[in-house]
């Protein structure tokens, strides 16, 4: 309600009906929600003999509401809000003044008048996006002695609000002197009404009625003024019955019909599947994309069951020609399309991250054309050109044969609704003109790209989720006819809709009739993905629900997306969720019905659960089973059968079968593809054959309630399971390593990347267990810890345990000892790092009972992180990065990506030079960047403030830091050297500013840091951008306001260079989880240009000569920190 001018006082009058609210609790508000829909005329029909001009008021609204209102209201519902928004004489004869009385009155008879009036305003209601946000309310009074701080109530009546204070400072209104009381509301469910109120050019937000508040707080800033801010908290009952779900509903006049039907066939013929979701020859599961030959036969990519089947007309049954249970395996393939020169198919098989050729005529044999694109859509051009859809980074790119990289052709600008921007493109199409048509599925858009565009054009959709006719709500698949009609599978809507370029709305042509299997009906078969709505009531409900049976994949301002997975059913399982729980707490949450497809997929993953049991016995690893017929199908596979001690066949009721130590990593991938993931579960409780470590928890060390949730997904009724938790850094990932280990108190073999690592795990399991150093071993380099056979923690790392050629003597009879134990727990730090080729040889050598991976970054710029839910074990627990920050347990970061203008002789060098390496050097000693590292070194270190500033280049390193004298750390500065380095960093408050290589992105404890400048990083890495990030992560002693930014995190970013090109990936982890970066210029960070380096155009030529021209120099540096620059 945001004003300018001149203010009516009976306009606002809403915003003050609070002083009647009643003070006590009152019955539920119920009986209305069984009521038919009726038009408006007759809910206020009863109304009459209360408010004898109502009829009249009503006809009003009406006329004034559009024959298509916005937000899909039909104009009754969007005139009834309209009719309680309006204001008359008397006063006391207003519909929303007579309705709140109704709904204040403890005599819940009042209410019988008003029941159809409420069900259609609230049908209405409901319909608005529920919103979060701060409001106002306020009067002419004090009230601070009716509203108590830590007091809860409940407002019976609608509350009418402000976005805007000023409305309530206006003279005519409150004004800013005499008594008056300010309502500062936090709210959860509040609707803007702004585009169906009376009085449109004001921002109201309505609560609904029987909404419960907590008092936060109470202040007087000033004579008279009294501020009470109010939390909208949830009722243990419900105090407002939802509006019930109708078949009949008001039946539109010619003018307000929406729904535009073509003169297609209505009743579609089923021509492959109907048969259920399945795997048989006669069943499809999640169909994707098809190709129609000469012959009539369809193609269809049949997503679920991981194989491409070919249906020859009028058959009831298909034809596997790729993928399946054949060598030429597939893997959630999205599309296929015919290659007419080389009469071939092109496969996109999204889950191998690669597209193929496949010859289905006389040739099995398969061509991989791209790899490690995370690809989708397919298309290919009249000559021949093959287009492809990467949905991870939202681009399209064409490729030639033998090309590497392909050439951009749309997108490529980061993930975004800007116009040359996508978010996850699915399936494209080309015309013949070279335009390029993208289902741009997250916007709920269709663009098309002309040929050479820099920017696209919105074509259908873009007008946000929904299922009006100018709406789409993840399109998949898109064409476009020989008159430019583009014909888009409106998925999540189940319809199919036909748009002309310029249209504001489409046409229906098919579908559209809700979701179903009748023959007029379509039904998109879900994608497992869940999102969930920040500003819904249940929204604690729905995470902790979430939390339990999903993954997270992405959390923003106002959504968090999750994904239903095999191993996260199974980890629900693991918690004691049943099947039925699942599906019926689903149902419950959900604002949309559950599909078929996702309840099958569902109980189809829990039937698979604990089926199947990975068991370490004396040291040798066994497969087990209560299912024989299980264990007889997996042996029948060859790559299985191949991996068994004993390879005899005679036991056909086996319960069991050895695996040979060497290939169980096979067997363990193998056991995954074919839906039978192995449960490693440890009863550790009754196992007396390890040795017990007998520690336990120091009494001080106090485990945080999302340290004590991940502990609980790892541990139940005695067993512990194999997995990965993801805390972020600074959020006391080693205490749970510690209490994990506390808690078997087996023998634990402690894993990380460095001998600092090394070290700090020690102290950690000294600090926060009762073990002493009789118990905690380490082997390093630099010392060496005996197993003496004693129950011990033994602390080493990947590099020391790994199994590698040219070992010494002494590490060979080590790496024996280590075989030789058998092991309770393996302590993984930094799990991402286990998948490389040397490190993961080692879950495999070493026996253990269950695995614990812990991460904060669980990325990788390759394939291989999906392997650790076999090599480890699935992920168990992700906390939710933001809502750490908001309780206090992280600090709050502000991130900038501050873009530095490359001068005129380093932006020359740099187009002249041809080698990587060189021209990564000159974009990051930019005189420019040099003097924004300088510029937000000395602003920070005037506020007392710890800075890190991160380069991977050692010659940039070090002409950085002896610049600026500062110290440096590198990968050739001594073990000894570093200790002190990082002593005198955290320990000197003379010294604030350290320049460190990529050895400190994980090994350093620098818990003091809260600033990293980052001036030059490795490529596009997503995991070391939030590593760094994580550097400063840790929650300061002396912050006083956590919602206050405490730590600051700048990237320096050279322009018209590779930087920015590397930039958007980097940050896109962190985006998703919930982070945003402030886009700011040099200039505006450089404010003393003469008092810093490099501002003549003598010193920025003298840095350039310096700046070596060819790649390798930066090897032969000098190891002293103590060296001058010149």
């Amino acid at each position: 309600m945001a004003t300018s001018g001149n203010v009516d006082p009976q306009q606002y009058t809403r915003v003050s009906d609070i002083v009647k609210e009643p003070k006590k609790m009152l019955m539920p508000i119920e009986g209305y929600e069984e009521m038919p829909i009726v038009l408006l005329e007759d809910a206020v029909s009863p109304l009459v003999s209360i408010l004898p001009k109502i009829q009249d008021y009503a006809y009003v609204a009406k006329q004034r509401c559009e024959s298509v209102p916005p937000d899909d209201l039909t104009q009754d519902e969007s005139a009834s809000i309209m009719l309680y928004s309006m204001e008359w004489e008397p006063h006391d004869k207003c519909l929303y003044f007579a309705l709140n009385a109704a709904l204040r009155s403890e005599d819940r008879r009042k209410l019988k008048p008003w029941f159809s009036y409420l069900k259609l305003v609230l049908t209405a209601l409901e319909k608005l996006p529920s919103t979060r946000c701060n409001v106002f309310r306020g009067v002419n009074l004090d009230l601070t002695n009716e509203y108590a701080e830590g007091q809860t109530f409940v407002w019976w009546g609608f509350s009418s609000c402000t976005a805007s204070i000023g409305v309530l400072e206006n003279e005519q209104f409150l004004g800013k002197t005499g008594q008056r009381t300010l309502f500062t509301i936090e709210c959860d469910s509040g609707k803007d009404i702004s585009r169906h109120s009376y009085f449109q050019s004001e921002k109201e937000v309505l609560l609904l009625a029987a909404r419960q508040f907590l008092v936060v707080g109470c202040l007087q800033p000033a004579p008279g003024l009294h501020i009470i801010h109010l939390k909208e908290t949830k009722s243990p009952i419900t105090l407002l019955q939802p509006v019930m779900n109708q078949s009949v509903q008001i039946k539109p006049t010619s003018e307000e019909i929406q729904t535009k039907k073509n003169k297609f066939q209505q009743f579609a013929i089923t021509v492959a599947g109907g048969n259920g979701d399945g795997h048989q020859l006669n069943q499809l599961a999640r169909p994707y994309g098809i190709f129609i030959d000469n012959d009539k036969s369809i193609y269809i990519v049949d997503f679920l069951n991981d194989r491409i089947v070919k249906w020859k007309l009028n058959s009831n049954t298909g034809q596997i020609i790729a993928g399946g249970n054949r060598n030429n395996r597939l893997n959630g393939p999205t599309n296929i399309i015919f290659d007419k020169e080389n009469s071939s198919f092109i496969i996109s098989d999204y889950g191998n991250k690669r597209v193929i050729r496949h010859f289905d005529k006389n040739r099995t044999n398969q061509q991989i054309l791209i790899s490690n694109i995370n690809c989708w859509g397919l298309t290919i051009d009249k000559n021949g050109f093959l287009y492809v859809s990467d949905c991870e980074k939202n681009e399209v790119r064409r490729w030639k044969q033998g090309d590497k990289r392909g050439e951009l052709i749309a997108g490529g600008n980061g993930q975004g609704s800007h116009l040359n921007q996508l978010y996850f493109p699915t399936f494209i199409f080309i015309d013949e003109d070279y335009s390029l048509y993208i289902s741009d599925s997250w916007n709920h858009r269709v663009m098309k790209w002309k040929k050479d565009a820099k920017e696209g054009i919105v074509v259908a959709g873009g007008n946000g989720q929904g299922n009006s006719l100018k709406q789409l709500y993840h399109p998949h698949e898109v064409i476009v006819d020989h008159l430019g009609q583009i014909y888009v599978a409106d998925c999540q809507n189940h319809r199919i809709m036909r748009w002309c370029e310029g249209d504001k709305e489409g046409e229906i042509v098919a579908g559209g009739n809700g979701q179903g299997n009748q023959p007029n009906q379509l039904n998109d078969p879900t994608d497992n993905n869940i999102v969930l709505e920040l500003s819904t009531t249940d929204y604690e409900r729905s995470q902790d629900f979430l939390f339990v049976i999903a993954e997270p994949t992405r959390r923003s301002e106002h959504t968090h997306e999750y994904e239903l997975t095999l191993n996260s059913i199974h980890s629900a399982m693991f918690s004691g969720l049943q099947t039925q729980d699942m599906i019926r707490d689903l149902q419950q949450l959900s604002k949309t019905n559950i599909s078929n497809d996702l309840i099958n997929y569902i109980k189809s993953c829990a039937e698979m659960y604990g089926k199947v049991k990975l068991v370490l016995k004396h040291k040798r690893y066994f497969i087990e089973s209560i299912f024989p017929n299980i264990l007889n199908e997996l042996l029948q596979d060859s790559e299985i059968k191949e991996c068994r001690a004993i390879s005899t066949e005679q036991d056909l009721n086996l319960v069991s079968f050895e695996v040979i130590q060497p290939k169980l990593e096979s067997l363990k991938k193998r056991c995954q593809e074919l839906k039978y993931p192995l449960l490693e579960e440890y009863d550790f409780v009754h196992d007396t054959m390890t040795k017990n470590l007998n520690i336990q928890l120091a009494p001080d060390a106090n485990l945080r309630p999302y340290q004590e949730e991940s502990l609980q997904k790892m541990f139940n009724t005695g067993r512990a399971r194999s997995g990965i938790i993801v805390l972020p850094c600074g959020a006391g990932k080693s205490l749970v390593g510690v209490a994990a280990a506390c808690k078997m108190n087996k023998n634990c073999l402690v894993l990380c990347n460095s001998n600092v690592s090394v070290e700090q795990w020690k102290e950690q399991f000294k600090r926060w267990s009762t073990a002493d150093d009789s118990i905690v071993r380490s082997y390093t380099s630099n010392k060496k810890d005996k197993l003496n056979g004693n129950a011990c923690i033994f602390i080493s790392t990947y590099q020391m345990v790994a199994p590698k050629k040219g070992r010494i003597i002494e590490t060979s009879e080590i790496l024996k000892k280590l075989t030789n134990y058998e092991w309770g727990l393996i302590l993984l730090d930094e799990v991402h790092t286990a998948p490389a080729r040397s490190f993961r040889k080692i879950l495999s050598t070493v026996p253990a009972q269950i695995k614990l991976g812990l991460s904060a970054t669980l990325v990788r710029e390759d394939d291989k992180i999906i392997d650790l839910n076999y090599l480890v074990g699935p992920k168990l627990y992700e906390a939710n990065w933001m809502e750490l920050q908001k309780l206090g347990f992280i600090a709050k970061i502000h991130c900038e990506e501050v873009r530095c203008e490359m001068t005129s002789e380093f932006l020359r060098e740099y187009k002249r030079a041809t080698d990587h390496m060189v021209k990564r050097r000159l974009s990051v000693c930019n005189p420019n960047k040099f003097r924004t590292c300088q510029s937000l070194i000395q602003y920070h270190e005037q506020r007392n403030n710890k800075i890190i500033v991160f380069s991977d280049d050692l010659f940039v390193l070090e002409t950085y830091a002896l610049k600026l004298d500062k110290p440096f750390i590198h990968g050739n500065v001594s073990h000894n050297e570093r200790i002190q380095l990082l002593q005198d960093f955290q320990r000197n408050s003379k010294n604030n500013t350290i320049f460190l290589s990529k050895v400190g992105g994980t090994s350093f404890d620098l818990p003091e840091a809260n600033v990293v400048i980052q001036i030059s990083s490795d490529g596009g890495s997503r995991r070391q951008e939030a590593q760094r990030l994580g550097r400063i992560l840790r929650i300061k002693k002396d912050t006083i306001n956590i919602n206050e930014n405490n730590a600051f995190f700048y990237t320096l970013i050279s322009q018209k260079t590779n930087e920015r090109k590397y930039s958007s990936k980097r940050q896109s982890f962190l985006i998703d989880q919930g982070y945003t970066y402030k886009i700011l210029t040099h200039t505006q960070i450089i404010t003393n240009e003469n008092q810093l380096y490099f501002s003549t155009n003598e010193e920025q030529r003298e840095l350039l000569e310096q700046n070596p021209r060819t790649p390798n120099n930066h090897e032969a540096l000098p190891t002293t920190t103590k060296k001058n620059f010149k």
